[in-house]
């Protein structure tokens, strides 16, 4: 855990009172002053991204061909189900992947193709050019919560190594 502390206070034994010491007098109240920018800094990016409950995931997404890949998405923890779909249609397609709790399954889980990262990220194993598409993910809070996917556009780069 960070702590981060806006004053350094002086206090004098002649007095009972603390005053602020000025971050200009000496060098450790320097370091003390860039330190407490830092930890500033810190606490509004970790606030930006927390506070505002972002979830979902950025798109287009580029992934290397021939290489592990990932599409990056950030769900928060706690959610009841979270399902990945091969394609935009998540109400005729069955998913690929399927996360509830750290329970896994699908077919792409079960094939080798598919893994999905705990923050709802899904892990190809192997990017080929059929990746080059758009997908869908599911997450559902609650059983009964109303679904709303979120859809990522991949897109493949680098070229196939051909062996004869």
């Amino acid at each position: 855990m960070f702590i981060c502390h806006i004053l350094n206070p002086v206090c004098t034994q002649s007095s009972n009172e603390c005053l602020p010491q000025k971050a200009w007098l000496s060098e450790s109240s320097l370091m003390d002053w860039f330190t407490t920018i830092g930890c500033f800094i810190w606490l509004i990016i970790y606030l930006g991204a927390h506070v505002s409950g972002y979830e979902g995931c950025q798109s287009p997404q580029y992934l290397e061909l021939d290489e592990t890949g990932i599409i990056q998405c950030s769900f928060m923890e706690g959610f009841f189900g979270l399902y990945w779909y091969n394609s935009t249609d998540t109400v005729t397609e069955e998913p690929i992947l399927n996360l509830k709790g750290s329970a896994r399954s699908g077919p792409g889980f079960i094939s080798g193709e598919f893994d999905v990262h705990p923050n709802g990220s899904l892990i190809i194993n192997h990017v080929t050019i059929y990746h080059h598409h758009e997908f869908s993910v599911v997450k559902l809070n609650t059983r009964d919560d109303h679904p709303t996917p979120h859809i990522v556009d991949v897109v493949t780069t680098g070229q196939l190594e051909h062996t004869i």
